[in-house]
């Protein structure tokens, strides 16, 4: 007897199948050829052909079908805890994507073919499918930026180490790279193996490891590894940041400190990425929700273009860019200026938040705000909600806000002591955390809400708001995006030209209702014409393999019918080989889909099954033409190359 009664022996579905189907790996079976042959033909190269290309396929297939079923649940790509690892899958495969030739957006694709595959055991896949893909493209629209930057550091990174003598990128850099530019050590990894390079992996898994340990005190993981690049540090030797950004967007200062690859320096010359702190500064650092100010900091001598502002730590705000003209060191004045129409749109967004929760919380007062991200004349907004909201909650929200816009009332912004602002009922954000002293921005008579960020004058000042989409990211939280100002009016030019050239191409009037009209109306007559099709080529079918039966050849004295098919969809194929099972009773089907992609079934059946198997048949002919499938000893399927006559079959299986 066993101390501990219940033992794993880790043989799942997966692998019970591999054994049952007699595959080399799990991603031979038939649960991954159908999804790794997508990625193949994506990237028009062959499975098995090259192992890093084949590994990557794997890989890409594994990934792809796992955030399928994750997105699925409702989980998100993002910065933390489950939305952090299923982002860090999707980057992957994008990355490796990338490296075995696909390009633009494919992972969709893939995903057509998980769900495709798993359908019927999953239904609820084909409910999200249209969700699932679009998040995917937003997640690998945003990750196109990022290996674009990432590439451009990576390279000076290679000609740093080439200059200075040496074949090692050091795990510093590489850490930066991963850390700072999102960029995946497995592609740093892979591209200095193309350059001929080796990787510090000791020196990046060292840091990684710090990362992923050293926060234990409360400043927490994100403040610990900002430490290590030298933000805390810097913040001791320069002091804090005063930020002016709420009375000006242009401000005086002198340049207190710079940071170059996460390390203190004295000063940086044209075309160098760097860090640069102010004394004083009227850019705001993201927080709270609200990204960053962009704009120019000038000195006598230089011009540095900020794309991004943070506040790693309290009190300390960084300006992050390229220095496009001149030198910059530590003690030169400068002038420093934002971008004034970012900034306004920036604004109308983070007020009409408050705006939305206002509104929300009229539907329900027990709304709570869970996060938010706030961009320029859009964002996104998380808050707690039992039940669904449907198109009429969404157009009741719109008409509330859109009543508090035309409203016009003032914004007003006062600072007080936090009690005070407690007494008042002024809500607090999520996650924020609060000194004795806050700011409580108010629209009068609408919303009084703790917030540092930057807001408009008055509601009117907002223009317009509208709702793209309401989901659920989790148990009873839901996200709303939306767009205000400009971003809505563009959003709405988009609608009237897609409108506009549907009606074109349907010819219709060009407003919605006429063209959901020709929409269902065309809809119906390829529905019927597809039905027709699909009764046309089931006869042909039916009668081909009726006169093939009628026929059949004749192979170690068992019956076997051969054929090719044209315009046959892999379950008629399918149906093909039962037709044929049901009339001989006992032989053997081969037959393949022609002009496609060389989708062929093998069916063994009755006694035929003491001779032959489908499974060595199959094999036979994907080594002799080319080709991967899987199946058992009755039924093989898969994709093969070509097809033999009956007489080359016999000498194949003789």
């Amino acid at each position: 007897p066993l101390a501990r009664k219940n033992i794993d022996t880790g043989l799942g579905l997966e692998r019970m199948t591999s054994i049952i189907e007699d595959t080399d790996t799990d991603f031979e079976t038939d649960g991954f050829q159908p999804i790794i042959q997508t990625v193949a033909d994506l990237s028009h190269q062959e499975y098995g052909e090259d192992l890093r290309v084949t590994a990557r396929m794997k890989t890409i297939a594994d990934h792809v079908r796992a955030c399928t079923f994750l997105m699925t649940e409702n989980l998100l790509p993002s910065n933390e805890k489950q939305g952090y690892v299923l982002r860090r899958l999707l980057r992957r495969s994008q990355a490796l994507g990338r490296m075995i030739g696909i390009e633009g957006a494919f992972m969709g694709k893939v995903a057509d073919t998980v769900i495709d595959l798993m359908k019927g055991p999953f239904p609820e896949l084909l409910a999200e499918r249209e969700r699932i893909k679009g998040d995917m493209a937003v997640e690998e629209q945003r990750f196109d930026h990022t290996l674009r930057e990432g590439l451009v550091e990576f390279t000076r990174a290679v000609e740093a180490v080439r200059q200075g003598g040496s074949d090692t990128l050091p795990g510093k850099t590489a850490f930066f790279l991963h850390d700072t530019m999102g960029f995946p050590v497995e592609l740093t990894a892979d591209l200095l193996r193309d350059a001929g390079l080796k990787l510090d992996s000791e020196g990046f898994d060292a840091l990684l490891n710090d990362q992923r340990h050293g926060g234990s005190e409360s400043s927490g993981v994100e403040e610990a590894s900002r430490e290590r690049t030298g933000y805390i540090k810097l913040r001791g030797t320069v002091g804090t940041s005063h930020f002016v950004g709420y009375e000006t967007l242009s401000a005086e200062a002198v340049v207190t400190g710079l940071l170059k690859g996460g390390e203190s320096a004295s000063s940086a010359q044209e075309g160098d990425h760097i860090g640069l702190v102010l004394s004083s500064t009227p850019f705001y650092g993201e927080k709270g929700g609200q990204v960053g100010d962009t704009g120019v900091i000038t000195t006598q001598g230089a011009r540095f273009e900020v794309m991004d502002t943070k506040t790693p730590v309290e009190g300390l705000i960084i300006h992050e860019g390229v220095l496009l003209e001149g030198a910059i060191a530590a003690g030169d004045t400068a002038r420093a200026e934002v971008d004034p129409e970012r900034r306004k749109a920036i604004a109308r967004a983070h007020t009409a938040t408050h705006l939305l929760q206002a509104a929300l919380r009229s539907i329900d007062p027990t709304v709570q705000q869970k996060g938010s991200k706030v961009m320029p004349d859009e964002f996104h907004f998380d808050f707690s909600f039992r039940g669904s909201l449907g198109v009429d909650d969404r157009k009741a929200m719109e008409e509330k806000v859109l009543g508090f816009i035309m409203a016009n009332v003032p914004v007003r912004t006062d600072v007080m002591p936090i009690e005070e602002a407690r007494r008042t009922g002024a809500l607090a954000f999520f996650g924020e955390k609060y000194g004795a002293t806050v700011r409580v921005v108010s629209a009068d008579g609408i919303s009084k809400e703790l917030c540092g960020g930057t807001h408009v004058t008055a509601t009117g000042d907002i223009g317009f708001l509208h709702i793209r989409s309401i989901r659920s990211i989790g148990t009873d939280t839901k996200r709303i995006e939306a767009s205000v100002g400009l971003g809505a009016l563009r959003e709405f030019w988009a609608y009237q030209v897609g409108v506009e050239q549907a009606a074109g191409i349907l010819g219709c009037g060009p407003v919605p209702a006429e063209v959901a009209r020709a929409v269902e109306d065309l809809t119906g007559v390829v529905k019927e014409r597809d039905r027709r099709i699909e009764g046309l080529i089931a006869a042909a079918t039916d009668r081909r393999v009726r006169d093939l039966i009628a026929q059949p050849a004749t192979i170690k004295g068992q019956p076997v019918v051969v054929a090719t098919f044209e315009g046959l969809t892999t379950e008629a194929l399918r149906s093909a080989g039962d037709m044929a099972e049901q009339q001989l009773g006992n032989g053997v089907f081969i037959g393949m889909v022609s002009g496609g992609d060389g989708f062929t079934v093998v069916k063994v059946f009755g006694t035929a099954g003491t001779t032959f198997s489908a499974r060595s048949i199959f094999k036979i002919l994907a080594n002799k033409y080319g080709g991967k499938g899987g199946g058992n000893d009755r039924m093989c399927q898969g994709r093969i190359a070509g097809l033999p006559t009956a007489e080359d079959l016999e000498a194949l299986l003789g």
